[in-house]
């Protein structure tokens, strides 16, 4: 069949297609100017052409043509422009000179047909809010290429939207996508099977595009159906059976055959295709099965997402409906995905009884697909629910990406979840920090053991935002430790802990959190103890009188982790986890913003923090005053400088002045930018000191080893408290922030590089000073700080949110 009756064909199934849509169409689009740029070049025939225009005055006798809706016009061309026809709301007068029009039989001017269509906007468009809409259809290479693609682009930028329909034997998808509006608004018609559809997804995507275009404000961009949501360079293979049972299970009698399966498919390609996404880097590949199996829509396809969006809606693409094989189907894909930092997707949705049927062939072939680099995601639809599960879950990619479906009608749930908690957030993860395991990236939050203490673990989360893992430290309830095979706070004799000090010593020790508690050794294992109150516990020397400690303790119940995470776009709201883990629910807060260090809406909204003193000493300016003496609050000697900041050697000395008297129980908040030369020492090195202060030697001593970063602070009293963060995963070579900051007996520690973030609070005591200020690189008793210093920055305040 020759490519112009494909044309011919294409634009009789547009026009039925309005005839189908025309409500949707009226709902998205009330008013519009519309300008069909038709191609006569000399491979049409008359008799083809012929048929064209019937099929053009179908068309537009199914569309709501009037002064206060839909006005079409025509441009027809070859070498010359042969007709035009004004922009009208006669659509009697329309079709009549749409009857009239003779085949010209010459070349293919697209570049003439589109500034005639631009003139035609110009010069008679309504213009104002009404949007302006060309719809190229052509089956031939344009003859003056530049030209054509000039013409297309001044179109655009005067608002112009553009959309191009072609067939793929004849027409050049590159040239088409020059003049389109986006890659989008492109769309290819291969053979007789797939045009109907193709032109279903076209005026759908029109349709789309021309909503946001009348309905929002050009300042205020429409919001995604999934907020932040990138899924990056994507392949994703969908596997669907469309045997007998899949039939029978999602038929709906309203809407005809596979109704169901089709319109949870959807669901999830709109998000793909959605402007206010745009995801361009998503290649979608489709495959049915019954007992046997066919590549409908290849991945290598140009326009592929546009392509599985049509051949979804011609399902079963020629596929008798007969039993199940899976395996076959898996089989076809043959390519790794392409190479990139973000997840690959073979997407597979079929009964519960299509997994059951040689299942070690599709065991084997899940496996295949897994080494090659791909996540299977499996959806079973429920049928009588005696399928294994467990093996289901071996088969997929874990427990995350295994969907239960309970019929297909519910099959649009399970992809939006899929859509909003997998694709979108599919990034990679390739830190080495403690987190990388924990499952956070896929399911929102992950648990792990503290890499020390037997009494803390690590929860993770995932800001999608900036692309950085950020595991906040958390103790169990006083007297339990971390159980890591049951994933709770547990008895220490039940959690059996590797890191038990009393594996390798008998002396009891203090516990953290108050003044009276330690741990005891029965066995082996710590036990939790208690002074008397009036009593502290002292190392080596036991309980001690002391009338300050009034803190009771006692040993409480696990009440389980935290069950929200933040909302990352916004700090006034957070998400609860719900139904066991498997959805998050969006939640206000009312008076203050979520902090996820507490699990609660506790900073204060719209607080800030601004800083009393900020040195760069990446500033020349600044070093230049430092020098001179003209910046106050600081002395420097013995520092090589460069563009990167200051280096300390083992002579360097840098003094912060830092002024917070005994009795001054007031914030504050202290910034180091740094970057080590070498490993630390797993002796430990200073990074900054508070020199003698108030009696007491070091007031406040922040040190690191190569695992964790320790603050210790005294009081003015002699009481000692101490907070940790671990520093696994975070990059040698890369400039890290440290941030310490101290409010109402809470102090605070967080380390962050570009890609990794560790936050830790403990109690503190609260009559506090520094009134020697801040040595930096200088300490007592342990090696100084050898390093590259950028900023310093002391604030009187506590910072509202660490992360």
């Amino acid at each position: 069949m020759e490519t112009r009756t494909y044309l011919v064909i294409l634009l009789s199934v547009l026009a039925a297609n309005i005839v189908t849509t025309q409500q949707q169409q009226q709902q998205c689009v009330s008013r519009l100017d519309l300008i069909f740029c038709v191609d006569g070049s000399n491979s049409m025939g008359n008799e083809n052409f012929e048929r064209l225009k019937t099929s053009l005055v179908n068309l537009v006798s199914h569309l709501n043509v009037s002064e206060d809706n839909i006005r079409v016009g025509l441009v027809l061309y070859s070498r010359f422009i042969n007709a035009i026809i004004q922009l009208t709301s006669n659509k009697s007068g329309f079709i009549t000179d749409t009857n009239a029009l003779v085949y010209p039989d010459e070349e293919t001017r697209t570049d003439l047909a589109i500034n005639s269509a631009t003139k035609m906007f110009n010069d008679t468009g309504r213009g104002g809010s009404v949007p302006r809409l060309v719809i190229i259809i052509t089956d031939g290479q344009a003859s003056e290429q530049n030209l054509a693609t000039i013409a297309a682009t001044d179109a655009k930028n005067q608002g112009i939207v553009i959309l191009a329909i072609g067939i793929t034997n004849s027409t050049n998808v590159d040239d088409l996508s020059n003049y389109a509006s986006s890659r989008n608004q492109v769309f290819i018609t291969e053979d007789f099977t797939t045009l109907e559809a193709s032109l279903n997804n076209a005026t759908s995507r029109a349709c789309v595009d021309l909503q946001t275009i009348t309905t929002v404000a050009p300042t205020v961009p429409a919001p995604p159906p999934v907020p932040a949501c990138f899924m990056g360079q994507t392949d994703i293979w969908i596997v669907a059976d469309v045997s007998k049972t899949t039939e029978s299970l999602s038929r709906d009698q309203a809407t005809g055959d596979f109704a169901g399966l089709k319109k949870g498919l959807t669901e999830m390609i709109n998000v793909i295709q959605d402007p206010s996404v745009a995801n361009p880097g998503v290649r979608l590949g489709l495959i049915t099965f019954s007992d046997t199996s066919n590549i409908v829509s290849d991945i290598s396809r140009f326009n592929s997402v546009n392509n599985v969006a049509s051949a979804v809606q011609q399902i079963p693409g020629g596929i008798f409906q007969g039993g199940s094989n899976l395996a076959s189907a898996l089989r076809h894909i043959v390519m790794p995905p392409v190479v990139s930092s973000y997840r690959s997707y073979v997407f597979i949705v079929a009964p519960e009884s299509s997994y059951s049927v040689n299942t070690t062939a599709v065991d084997e072939q899940m496996t295949r697909l897994k080494n090659l680099g791909y996540t299977n995601v499996v959806n079973v639809v429920r049928e009588n629910g005696a399928l294994n599960q467990q093996s289901l879950q071996m088969s997929a990619s874990g427990s995350k990406f295994l969907y239960n479906v309970s019929r297909y009608s519910a099959l649009e749930a399970a992809t939006k979840n899929f859509t909003r908690d997998r694709l979108c957030n599919g990034l990679l993860s390739n830190s080495t920090g403690l987190c990388a395991e924990s499952g956070h990236r896929e399911n929102g939050v992950g648990i792990v053991a503290h890499p020390m203490d037997c009494d803390k673990y690590i929860q993770c989360y995932y800001d999608e935002l900036k692309n950085i893992d950020l595991g906040v430290v958390r103790e169990c309830p006083m007297g339990l430790h971390w159980n890591s095979e049951n994933k709770t706070c547990s008895k220490p004799y039940e959690a059996k802990c590797a890191y038990d000090k009393c594996k390798e010593d008998c002396a009891a020790y203090k516990m953290e959190g108050s003044c009276g508690a330690y741990w005891e050794c029965e066995n082996g294992v710590s036990m939790a103890k208690c002074c008397q109150q009036n009593y502290t516990f002292v190392p080596d020397m036991g309980c001690q009188l002391d009338y300050k400690c009034t803190s009771q303790c006692s040993v409480e119940k696990w009440c389980g982790k935290c069950q929200k995470k933040p909302n990352w776009k916004e700090a006034a709201g957070y998400d609860v986890m719900i139904l066991g883990g498997n959805m998050w629910m969006p939640r206000p807060c009312f008076y203050e913003d979520f902090d996820i260090v507490d699990c609660d809406c506790t900073s204060p909204r719209g607080q800030v923090c601004p800083a009393d003193r900020i040195f760069d000493f990446t500033d020349s300016q600044t070093m230049k005053d430092i020098d001179g003496g003209a910046e106050e609050g600081i002395r420097v000697a013995n520092v090589q400088r460069s563009t990167k900041g200051i280096t300390l050697g083992r002579n360097s000395a840098v003094h912060v002045n830092v002024n917070h008297k005994k009795g001054e129980n007031v914030p504050f908040t202290f910034e180091l930018r740094f970057r080590e030369l070498d490993e630390f020492s797993p002796y430990g090195e200073i990074l900054y000191s508070s020199g003698i202060n108030c009696g007491n030697s070091n007031s406040l001593i922040v040190s690191a080893n190569n695992q964790f970063i320790f603050a210790q602070i005294r009081s003015a009293m002699g009481s000692v408290s101490e907070v940790k963060v671990p520093t696994k995963g975070l990059n040698k070579d890369e400039f890290k922030d440290l941030v310490l900051s101290y409010d109402n007996g809470v102090l605070s520690l967080s380390i962050k590089d570009e890609k990794t973030q560790y936050i830790a609070k403990s109690s503190a005591p609260t009559d506090i000073c520094f009134t020697c200020g801040l040595d930096v690189g200088e300490g007592l008793n342990k090696l100084s700080f050898d390093g590259e210093i950028q900023k310093i920055a002391v604030y009187s305040c506590a910072w509202p949110l660490l992360y």
